[in-house]
């Protein structure tokens, strides 16, 4: 049994890959919002520690 990548599986991939990274940045911008609101003081445009 071969294993074959077919251009399918390629596009799949990619836009897997893509929606994750896209998931991520909705996440840690929705936690600084949520930091925001919870934590006076707390500035998002400094980098966060993690």
């Amino acid at each position: 049994m071969k294993f074959r990548i077919t251009g399918d599986e390629i596009v799949r991939t990619v836009i897997a890959v893509a929606s994750g990274f896209l998931g991520i940045g909705v996440l840690v911008r929705f936690t600084d919002m949520l930091f925001a609101r919870l934590v006076q003081g707390w500035n998002p445009k400094e980098p966060p520690l993690y």
